[in-house]
């Protein structure tokens, strides 16, 4: 059986571009397969990177879980404030409420003011 050369490459090849990185992200996000994606964001999250397909794929399936583990693992490199204004545009309630309280959680607030104030300091 011919094995599949992206797949190869998140198990154990090296990447050797972000061409390579792209297709492998790609590759995960046709397959609807999150855990994968989250996955490449543990591996390569400290490289020079851009990760944006992965954090917009995680915003289209509304998964807080796996926004909330991209804030964790890209920190200060991904702006948590246009990350809450692009989930508060998808005009989802419930998704909005759930990923706002674990961003307070993330964030140490416990209001909606103090929220506010410190995503300010994000833009």
């Amino acid at each position: 059986m011919k094995s599949n050369r992206l797949t190869d490459c998140f198990n154990g090849e090296v990447i050797s571009s972000s061409a390579d990185l792209d297709r492998l992200i790609d590759f995960y996000i046709d397959s609807l397969d999150s855990e994968k994606l989250w996955r490449i964001l543990l591996a390569f999250g400290n490289y020079d990177y851009c990760f944006t397909k992965i954090i917009d794929y995680f915003i289209k399936i509304k998964s807080v879980y796996y926004l909330m583990e991209a804030i964790y693992v890209l920190n200060d490199r991904l702006n948590i404030c246009n990350l809450y204004y692009k989930v508060k545009e998808l005009d989802d309630d419930k998704f909005f409420k759930d990923f706002v309280d674990e961003v307070k959680f993330y964030l140490v607030v416990s209001d909606d003011d103090s929220l506010e104030k410190v995503l300010e300091r994000y833009q």
